[in-house]
């Protein structure tokens, strides 16, 4: 009844001075792919493969720097996780409040997301694929049920496993996505404000 949201007025890549936050962050010249998440089992139960897939990137292009922005009670086992695979040129921030997330974002060349196909990630629409795609990212991953339905023509999909993802991730950083903007679409249907009309509705008919 009730869609998920994304604040489209503050991830709105407009409000950004992209170069500014990059020299900020030094990241100038890098390509930096991110990943945006609370470090839960629900919110990063797909990470494994997406730090698998950075690792192989990163051995093949010296330029990557993969940048995380969230952090919660899993932070230690992905920094453990992170050592065991020697992955350097990489950066979790901790929690960090919504503005300071959309200014990382703002900063990053390609976004990155991964579904394994079970039933909690069938039945949602993914917040950080909303977010992404609101500030008009690049978004690479394998995406599944009604986030796929709706915004797979939006990014560059791979199959669900590791050499896939990496090969994709390539591409992406090669500039072969080509792919329309989402922001638009957004906008119409999972905003705040529309998602705001359909909680009255729904209230309505409580």
């Amino acid at each position: 009844k009730i869609p998920q949201g994304v604040d489209s007025d503050l991830f709105d890549p407009k409000r950004f001075n992209r170069q500014f936050f990059r020299e900020k962050m030094g990241l100038e010249h890098k390509k930096v792919l991110v990943f945006s998440a609370t470090l839960t089992w629900g919110g990063a139960r797909d990470l494994d493969i997406i730090l698998e897939a950075v690792r192989n990137v990163m051995q093949r292009k010296q330029d990557i720097f993969f940048l995380i922005v969230g952090g919660g009670p899993l932070e230690g086992h992905f920094l453990r996780l992170i050592d065991k695979l020697k992955m350097n040129n990489i950066k979790i921030t901790g929690l960090l409040p919504q503005e300071e997330v959309a200014c990382h974002l703002a900063a990053s060349d390609i976004s990155l997301i991964f579904m394994r196909d079970n039933l909690g990630n069938r039945m949602r629409v993914s917040l950080k694929l909303l977010e992404y795609l609101s500030m008009e990212k690049i978004v690479v991953g394998h995406i599944v049920g009604e986030s796929q339905d709706e915004f797979g023509k939006y990014c560059l999909l791979s199959d669900p496993n590791v050499e896939s993802l990496t090969a994709r991730i390539l591409d992406a950083c090669h500039g072969k996505a080509g792919i329309q903007s989402a922001r638009n679409y957004i906008k119409d249907y999972y905003c705040w404000q529309h998602i705001g009309e359909k909680m009255v509705e729904a209230i309505r008919y409580l």
